[in-house]
């Protein structure tokens, strides 16, 4: 199981506990020496574009600072797979893999101070009855990046009250408005849905999917069963295409 540690619980015969390397952690906190430092309560706070710009133009890291930051954000990469309260911030740290400066090293060492708190994450998988579908929750944070204005979308895939994946990921590209990136996050939870859905089939379990969203204006858009597409600007019926949808 590459290092994770499962347990089978003493008295509770039908639960099961799994956990990812609680070394990583460790490490994390060693080579940033923060071994003596104050913990902190989350692994990056989001910073105004004021900020941002001002961190980015401090110094770059020198070649042993750079291999030693690449070196600890892919461990915390790895981490992530079984920490997802550190996915969305591991996400951040690998896009300055390039060029890293002493600003990245600061959210780094943000990342090590909230370990050194928290150094474990542990999954509980208790005994239940077989769901009747797959629930994804889906969210986004719109233009989340005050750069590139890009947004940040993640998913929580639950098989029943268990959770089984989770996932943080930047659009590619930039939605022009919140529900815009809502959508873009409703299809990319249902097609993470859809593989979930093939990889129970392949067991013979046959489950619906449900993606859950608190954005009226993606589920609105979701919901169309098609368009009309138009040849000219004063097409009438003769010149039209149905796609599908209602006329």
């Amino acid at each position: 199981m590459l290092n994770r540690i499962i347990r089978c619980i003493p008295g509770e015969p039908n639960a099961i506990e799994m956990e990812g390397d609680q070394r990583h952690s460790e490490i994390i906190v060693e080579q940033l020496g923060l071994s003596k430092a104050q913990a902190v309560a989350t692994p990056r706070v989001k910073l105004k574009a004021e900020e941002v710009e001002r961190l980015s133009e401090s110094p770059l890291l020198s070649k042993e600072q750079t291999t030693l930051y690449r070196s600890l954000t892919m461990r915390g990469s790895y981490l992530a797979q079984d920490r997802p309260d550190i996915n969305e911030c591991t996400k951040e740290l690998a896009r300055h893999m390039q060029k890293p400066n002493e600003g990245d090293t600061q959210a780094l060492k943000r990342l090590g101070r909230y370990l050194k708190g928290k150094p474990r994450g542990v999954f509980r998988f208790e005994e239940q009855e077989m769901p009747r579908s797959i629930d994804l929750y889906v969210d986004s944070d719109h233009a989340g990046c005050p750069i590139t204005r890009k947004t940040t979308g993640g998913f929580v895939v639950n098989f029943g009250k268990h959770v089984v994946k989770t996932g943080s990921q930047m659009h590619s590209t930039v939605s022009l408005s919140s529900g815009e990136s809502e959508f873009y996050q409703l299809v990319k939870g249902a097609a993470v849905g859809l593989s979930t859905q093939a990889l129970m089939r392949d067991w013979e379990f046959e489950l619906k999917i449900r993606v859950l969203s608190d954005s009226s204006a993606a589920k609105s858009f979701s919901s169309r069963r098609g368009c009309l597409l138009y040849t000219s600007d004063a097409a009438d019926e003769e010149d039209s295409v149905d796609l599908g949808g209602r006329r």
